[in-house]
């Protein structure tokens, strides 16, 4: 399978003195699935099916491989990973037939892709795969959103403690984005925990959100908490 089916972002950490944080943005949401189908690569899922009158966030990408939301989370010195990919309703279709056909090859190519674009030149693992594709129409704004997310837990790319731990980022950023863009290009949200980047990647519009559960610090492409 091409990378084309997900992205990752990741965090890093190791504190650098001097580096002065952006000016605060408002934080980015996603929207809320309403109907789902998980799969791991030993448990089917089951498709349900369900109607949401909630309105999508206008910094979070609707239909088509149109847009892209990467989240990462720290926990302790773990990263946890989130990519939702929009598509529109025709290639969503041929998404989850594919999956169906053959739910665990599916997965093991998605994989496959990240390792080998993400991981194994950093010298990082993931673990905890999941795979979920959602469609939801909202009733307000009268239009239908098509979204597959991939999860997984990233291991290896904090170092220190976990009261003072140091994220790294470059395993995630340097293949998604522009050379030259890097974590001065993200802004902060008001409470100083989450950065925030919106752009595209290879022309699609893309967002990424890196979220700690205590106000950070950073450099180009390193995190740390300042207190």
């Amino acid at each position: 399978m091409r990378m084309t089916r997900w992205v990752l972002v990741g965090l890093i950490g190791v504190l650098v003195a001097g580096c002065a944080p952006p000016t605060p943005l408002p934080p980015t949401a996603t929207s809320a699935p309403a109907r789902t189908a998980t799969a791991t690569p030993t448990a089917e899922p089951t498709p349900t099916s369900t109607v949401s009158a909630t309105l999508t966030p206008a910094a979070t990408p609707t239909a088509i491989q149109e847009g892209r939301v990467i989240t990462v989370g720290a926990e302790e010195l773990s990263l946890n990973y989130s990519q939702e990919l929009y598509w529109d309703e025709g290639r969503f279709a041929q998404e989850y037939d594919a999956y169906s056909a053959d739910k665990a090859r599916y997965l093991e190519d998605i994989v496959e892709g990240f390792l080998e674009e993400f991981l194994k030149p950093s010298n990082l693992q993931a673990t905890g795969w999941r795979v979920s594709f959602t469609s939801e129409y909202e009733l307000e704004a009268d239009k239908a959103t098509y979204l597959t997310l991939i999860q997984c837990k990233v291991h290896g790319a904090a170092s220190g403690t976990t009261e003072r731990p140091y994220f790294r980022s470059e395993w995630l950023l340097k293949p998604l984005l522009e050379r030259g863009v890097d974590l001065y290009d993200f802004e902060y949200t008001p409470d100083g925990t989450t950065l925030v980047y919106e752009g595209e990647s290879d022309r699609t519009p893309i967002t990424i959100i890196l979220r700690f559960p205590k106000p950070v610090g950073h450099c180009h492409y390193h995190i740390w908490y300042e207190r």
